[in-house]
């Protein structure tokens, strides 16, 4: 005997839908999944096409949400999509953190050369830790999460650390080629850095203090031009 998987209703000649509904039913709970499941479409695709991590990740927790309020009514018996709204939840459960670690591997592969290409990777850097902190606001912060947040800290650490060495480094050698003013300006930078940069450097006193003796004996060192 036929029975609606919403209204429980049944009766041998009970007619029902492709969602196991009645014909009442279908008017409210069949046009509900219908709808969810046309932003499920919608969502996917904006995920594929946008070129964007935030809206992707956005489009990712709107994606699931919306998967798992299908779930709901697939729980009680009612058909909703093919595959199963549970099937691609196990799908796509951990599509975000995949998003984020893939743009980790881009950003970390960009070569840093110069002062240019430090501050559009920091820039990067620093844009997909706020993604992090989103995802863990709003999605599952299992260790997988964390493990990759971890290494996204570490990154960024050794980015910070490489790059100033090199300032301290190119600095040296400038100066012993007696270039004093662009040894003073890598300093400076290398200074800038030290300050920024609190949770790599912590206070820094001692290295701050030793920065700016240095720059003061290159500051003697450099020639005023004459009038």
């Amino acid at each position: 005997m036929a029975q609606c998987k919403a209204c429980k209703k049944k009766g041998l000649f009970l007619s029902l839908n492709k969602h196991n509904l009645c014909s009442e039913c279908e008017q409210t709970v069949g046009t509900r999944i219908n709808e969810i499941s046309v932003e499920v479409i919608r969502q996917h695709k904006a995920i594929e096409n946008s070129k964007n991590l935030g809206s992707k990740l956005q489009n990712t927790k709107d994606f699931l949400e919306n998967l798992e309020l299908l779930d709901k009514y697939e729980s009680q018996g009612i058909k909703t999509t093919t595959p199963s709204a549970n099937e691609l939840i196990s799908i796509y459960e951990n599509s975000g953190i995949e998003l984020l670690n893939d743009e980790f591997v881009d950003i970390a592969q960009i070569e840093v050369s110069g002062q240019d290409s430090y501050n559009r990777k920091m820039k990067l850097f620093r844009e997909l830790e706020n993604q992090f902190n989103y995802y863990k606001s709003n999605f599952i912060a299992d260790d997988e999460l964390l493990e990759s947040k971890e290494l996204l800290d570490m990154q960024i650490e050794c980015t910070i650390s490489l790059f100033y060495g090199n300032l301290i480094d190119n600095s040296k050698n400038l100066e012993k080629n007696k270039d004093y003013i662009n040894a003073r300006n890598k300093l400076e930078k290398a200074f800038e850095i030290l300050v920024k940069e609190k949770e790599v450097f912590g206070d820094g006193e001692d290295l701050r203090t030793e920065l700016n003796d240095w720059i003061k004996n290159l500051d003697s060192k450099i020639q005023t031009p004459p009038n």
